[in-house]
């Protein structure tokens, strides 16, 4: 159980990083709808694997990690959902409370994995202590 655990909390991580590549990515390919289009495509790839993932990860647990996976995924959908529309859909302050909810949700989460396989990770999320 704990490999497939190491397998899914990794494939989490690895949607995450992949979609947030992407969705930087779109400003410079704002002249070439091509290659935004193509972009979006992948942004959207990435957010469909992270919320398989999660739901992959309910079933694994346990509850805690289940728990911050799907927040993670919502809050990432929701960023999402603010890159796509237009600027006055989300006000500033909604913006920045949701890209801290997620980012702090983002190092829980690394924390609690690290936590479950026994390598707590310093608090500022750099490094790793030994027990």
């Amino acid at each position: 159980m704990q490999e497939r655990r190491v397998e899914l909390y990794s494939a989490a991580l690895v949607a995450y990083d992949q979609l947030f590549e992407n969705l930087h990515s779109i400003p410079t390919a704002a002249d070439d709808d091509e290659r935004s289009r193509g972009i979006w495509n992948q942004v959207l790839a990435a957010l469909d694997e992270l919320n398989r993932t999660a739901n992959k990860v309910r079933m694994a647990g346990p509850p805690k990690m289940a728990e911050l996976a799907r927040t993670l995924t919502r809050l990432t959908s929701r960023t999402v959902q603010a890159a796509a529309s237009a600027a006055e859909s989300f006000n500033p302050e909604e913006l920045n409370e949701i890209r801290r909810q997620r980012d702090e949700t983002y190092e829980q989460l690394i924390a609690e994995a690290n936590r479950i396989f026994g390598q707590p990770i310093l608090p500022d999320g750099e490094g790793s202590a030994e027990p």
